[in-house]
Formats: structure tokens, C-alpha cells, sequence
């Protein structure tokens, strides 16, 4: 790529934990300088620390009524020529203010809000599954009708309890037995509004990493867990082709009209044979390197296309990626089995953090003060 002097990116946030992997993206890329904008009372988080952000705004919380005003103005001290939003309810502030910021800056691609809320809530998405002849799981949304006895009747337990809208698999948990579900259910008002149940689904999970322009896909990766989650995101991934997986996703792309990037999670139904859209989240990811080992460094390509300097669309190669404790685990492991999981020490989450190792370093010695001032109050106690 070439440019005449740097460009200047935005990345527009609350304080999340995927603004890190973001930045790390551009790592190679010195043509690129990234400042933040966070809205959140609290401290930026330890992304603050990267080598690559030149300089880290904090902001008030935004709302609707705010953010035209804030980010208008940090565009300016940043002389930013493209924003990216992270998480959903950023992009959402962004594309209500998407025709006055894109006079003078360029703006990452986005769906509209409509789309965003209908694919990042759990319940609303498994509707638009049904409705539009997608295969889709059993999901019952709970409620205080006396009918919801009856409708526990259709599931075949173990089940899932789930969040309506969550991140990173927070906050579901696997119900082995009906009175067991409504122990849980019962315990706070919360559950009730906001929890839906889905059949549990015997199978694995796979996943589908695009960016989109109006429901046409320029580039993807597929991602196959290596290492079970256990109700979160898998460790451990393997990078695989399917055009079967491939199709459908494309299809639901192509129906939703989406653009922008999106990771999303399928479950491989080993009874019926099928692959079933269980999550869509309509932002960037945690595993966002290994697709990047592969050969599609998602937040670059955005870019590029977003500021018209890139044209050709990579494919990408097979292979793995490791979480840092995961690779680790994994490494160790094949030294004294014999079956061997196949790793790249290259491809995993330490070698990000060897380039760039001050956020973790600090959020180390955090954790270890942390645990230091628990172990000195629990020796207080014992000796008063």
C-alpha cells in the first residue's frame, strides 16, 4: 500500500476488551496511527499500555444526545481520517450519526440499527432464522405465564440457559433437569425479562468471520473449536473450508443486506446434519489474530476498502490458533502424549503479546497486588 503521510484512525469505544486485538492488527502497518476514544467513567483499560496507540482520549459516558457533539470533536484532534466503532451499541450511536460524520470523515461500514438489534439479541435472531427458512434451534423466551410448565414440556433436557444479549458466552449455564431450571430462573426478577431456553445441541462449534458490503461477503475465515469452550468461546481453533457452511452463511448475510464485519457462531448438529446460527455478533472478536495468521488481517482490509486503497481480497490458508493459556496447556501437553495437537507456537496469542507485551505485564502485576492485599486482610483477620 502506498500513502503520502499517515492516516489517522479512530477507534471509538467504552472502555471494552476488543479494542486490543484491534490495534494489534495494524502492528506491522507503521502508515497507520491509531488514537482511542473511550466513553466510560471508568479507567482506560490496559490497552492503554500498547506501543501502537499514540494517544488515548476519555470521554463521558455517550448517549443519543451526546455523541454528536464528542466525537465531532475528537475527530478534530485527531485529525482522524477514518472512526471504527467496537462493540454494537458504539456502532449504533455511529450509524445514527453516519451522514454528518461522513462529511468529514471516512466511517468503517456499518449496518443499519434496525439490523444490529434484530442479530445481537438472541431471541429476535432465532425468529428471523424461522421466519426466513433458516435452520434454527428450539428457543423458548421465559416468562410468569402459567403456560410456561407446558412449554418446558417441549425441551429434551439438558438445556441451555442463556442471556437474551451477552458477550463471550457470559452467563449461560447448562440445566440438567426441569425443577433444576426453575430453581435458577426463580432466583431474580432478571431472568425472567431478559433469559431465553435453547435445546442443547449435541455437535461442535464452528464459526464464520466475514466483512460484508450490502450483503455481499469480500472476505471470510471459518474457524472450527480445537478445544471445547465449555459455554464460551473455544481456547483453541482450527481453521478449516466448508462452501456448506459457507452457503448458508452467505445466504443469511445476503438476506440481512449486512455490511460491516461480523463473527458468526454456528453449532454443527450431528443428529440432523445441519449447521445452526446460535450467535451473530455484529463487531470484531477476541480469536481476531488467527485469522490474521491465515492470511486475512480483517481490521486492515475494513480499512483499506473503507479509505478505496485496496482492491484484491485475500484467501485464507488452513492452521491453528491458541489463546495464551490454551497454547501453553497445548505445548506442554505434547510434550509427554503421544497424541499431538497440532500447534504453531507463531500462530497463537503469545506471539502477539512478545511484540507488544506491556498490557499484560501490567495487568499482571495488577492481579498479583490483588491477590497480595486479599492474602494480607485474610492474615489480618486471623491474627485480631
Amino acid at each position: 500500500m502506498v500513502s503520502k503521510k499517515p492516516i489517522t484512525i479512530l477507534i471509538v469505544d467504552d472502555n471494552s476488551s476488543f479494542i486490543l486485538p484491534i490495534v494489534r492488527c495494524f502492528s506491522n502497518y507503521p502508515e497507520f496511527r491509531l488514537d482511542v476514544l473511550v466513553g466510560s467513567p471508568a479507567k482506560p483499560n490496559y490497552f492503554k499500555y500498547s506501543r501502537y496507540i499514540r494517544t488515548v482520549y476519555q470521554e463521558v459516558p455517550f448517549t443519543d444526545d451526546n455523541f454528536g457533539k464528542i466525537i465531532r470533536e475528537y475527530i478534530g484532534k485527531s485529525s482522524a481520517d477514518l472512526i471504527i466503532p467496537v462493540k454494537e451499541t458504539i456502532s449504533k450511536l455511529v450509524y445514527r450519526h453516519k451522514q454528518e460524520l461522513e462529511k468529514i470523515v471516512k466511517v468503517h461500514p456499518l449496518s443499519d440499527v434496525g439490523t444490529i438489534e434484530t442479530v445481537n439479541d438472541k431471541w429476535r435472531l432465532n425468529n428471523w432464522l424461522k421466519s426466513n427458512n433458516f435452520p434454527y434451534a428450539l428457543v423458548e423466551k421465559f416468562s410468569t405465564d402459567p403456560d410456561m410448565s407446558r412449554i418446558l414440556d417441549l425441551f429434551t433436557f439438558p438445556v441451555l440457559l442463556k442471556p437474551s444479549v451477552s458477550l463471550g458466552g457470559k452467563g449461560i449455564k447448562l440445566i440438567e433437569k426441569k425443577e433444576n431450571l426453575a430453581d435458577v430462573l426463580f432466583e431474580s426478577d432478571d431472568h425472567r425479562n431478559s433469559f431465553i431456553i435453547q435445546e442443547y445441541i449435541d455437535g461442535y462449534d464452528i464459526g464464520v468471520n466475514i466483512f460484508a458490503i450490502n450483503g455481499k461477503i469480500k472476505c471470510h475465515t471459518i474457524q472450527k473449536e480445537l478445544i471445547p469452550g465449555k459455554l464460551a468461546y473455544s481456547r483453541g481453533v482450527e481453521f478449516v473450508k466448508s462452501p456448506v457452511l459457507y452457503k448458508i452463511a452467505s445466504e443469511i448475510i445476503g438476506r440481512l443486506k449486512y455490511s460491516g464485519v461480523a463473527n458468526l457462531d454456528f453449532r454443527y448438529d450431528s443428529k440432523k446434519e445441519t449447521f445452526m446460527l446460535l450467535d451473530f455478533n455484529a463487531r470484531y472478536w477476541s480469536t481476531l489474530h488467527g485469522s490474521r495468521f491465515m492470511g486475512v488481517n480483517f481490521p486492515l482490509l475494513a480499512t483499506e476498502y473503507s479509505l478505496g486503497i485496496r482492491s484484491d481480497i485475500p484467501d485464507y490458508s488452513d492452521g491453528t490458533f491458541y489463546c495464551t493459556n490454551e497454547a501453553v496447556r497445548t505445548f506442554i501437553r505434547n510434550l509427554f502424549s503421544r497424541k499431538k495437537h497440532p500447534i504453531n507456537l507463531r500462530h497463537t496469542k503469545l506471539s502477539v503479546m512478545m511484540m507488544d507485551p506491556a498490557p499484560e505485564i501490567f495487568q499482571t502485576g495488577d492481579l498479583l497486588l490483588e491477590i497480595l492485599k486479599k492474602s494480607y486482610r485474610r492474615i489480618l483477620k486471623l491474627v485480631a
